[in-house]
């Protein structure tokens, strides 16, 4: 019988071994003071996202990257900032009026986009794609998310919510589906 290692995700959780697993690779970790807690219902924010990215590609160090007037030079997600958004990552390119909002909660949509343009920085062929007007709630994904959205949801990395009927792409993603989804990212793709 294996024993949790985090208080709030019991063995028999549904996500218990993607938490397990991105918790073994150190992409994703415990939270507080002593990591007994992994917060698994609690929603992700842009700059921990950026973070887990940064660790996967393997904390890479950046020079350069855009400057972001809300992104300070001490703040502890500065580094994987700079670097998903150096020009040649092309990871993050922030909003439309100049800001990164790193304490924003990341929606579904927001991580499909960088999920698909990490995969390009990868190397990886990230060219398939589904029609995803099955989907109840199709016309809520933004244009700017359509593509990233039709390919994770063709390699089965993004799932549908609500039996498999919604997207869900302007809602907010817990550190739960997270796990989840680099998980299959990874297995999928290789670490």
């Amino acid at each position: 019988e294996p024993t949790a290692t985090f208080a709030d995700v019991p063995v028999n959780e549904w996500f218990y071994e993607d938490v397990e697993y991105v918790n073994d690779r150190g992409i994703m970790t415990g939270m507080g003071e002593d990591k007994t807690y992994f917060a698994p219902y609690s929603s992700l924010a842009r700059a921990q996202f950026a973070t887990i990215l940064h660790r996967m590609a393997g904390e890479l160090t950046a020079a350069s990257g855009k400057e972001f007037p809300d992104v300070g030079s001490g703040d502890w997600y500065v580094q994987a900032v700079r670097w998903a958004s150096q020009e040649e990552v092309a990871i993050i390119t922030g909003y439309s009026n100049g800001l990164f909002g790193p304490a924003d909660l990341i929606t579904r949509e927001q991580l499909a986009v960088m999920m698909f343009r990490y995969a390009a920085y990868m190397g990886i062929d990230n060219s398939a794609r589904t029609p995803i007007g099955r989907y109840l709630d199709a016309d809520k994904v933004s244009e700017f998310a359509e593509e990233a959205i039709q390919w994770a949801v063709a390699e089965g990395i993004l799932s549908g919510k609500y039996g498999q009927t919604q997207l869900d792409p302007q809602g907010t993603a817990s550190r739960a589906e997270c796990a989840v989804i680099i998980r299959r990212f990874m297995e999928k793709y290789g670490e």
